[in-house]
């Protein structure tokens, strides 16, 4: 809950993930939300395979970039990402209802990727975060694999990657063979 976070603007950051074995200079990219824009300096690196935090001004986050005192809209934002010579590099457009988590609506729960390697503009590969304040710079999730479809007759509550395991009855009987 936000009593156990504080303020909601204080804790808004946007993580980068370089999901590729190459470093990327990010020098003289930018960034743009609703409400800030920035320009990253000489020197910034996204290294391969791990996160950048960025973050408003707000010191709450350590190694964090500072994009400036600009919040993120709660009910429905933008995030554009461009390259140095101001070609859209990602995009991911949310807001706070069907089909995005609504849970990620200022009440201490952030928005966070399923898999760094899906489509990041689908509401469909994003959860709230169960941890309060989200995972900033960490993995966001421990993916669990198994069999998510509950019509299975091997269905795994706990599961949150179907693995293709999924066991279904004959024709005309339960899953008990009945």
């Amino acid at each position: 809950s936000l009593a156990q976070q504080g303020s909601d603007a204080e804790y808004e950051f946007i993580e980068l993930y370089n999901n590729s074995n190459e470093d990327i200079n990010l020098e003289n990219w930018s960034m743009q939300t609703t409400n800030a824009s920035f320009v990253f300096s000489e020197g910034s690196y996204l290294f391969a395979q791990s996160y950048m935090l960025l973050m408003r001004d707000t010191g709450v986050y350590d190694d964090a970039i500072i994009w400036g005192s600009g919040r993120l809209e709660n009910s429905a934002d933008f995030i554009y990402l461009y390259d140095n010579v101001n070609q859209l590099v990602d995009i991911v457009e949310f807001t706070d209802s069907e089909p995005w988590p609504s849970a990620a609506d200022a009440g201490g729960s952030s928005l966070e990727l399923l898999n760094v390697d899906s489509d990041n503009n689908n509401p469909i590969n994003w959860q709230a975060s169960i941890e309060i304040g989200g995972t900033p710079s960490i993995l966001n999730f421990v993916p669990i694999y198994g069999c998510t479809d509950n019509n299975g007759c091997n269905y795994d509550s706990d599961a949150n990657i179907d693995d293709g395991s999924c066991e279904y009855p004959e024709e005309n009987f339960d899953c008990d063979g009945e």
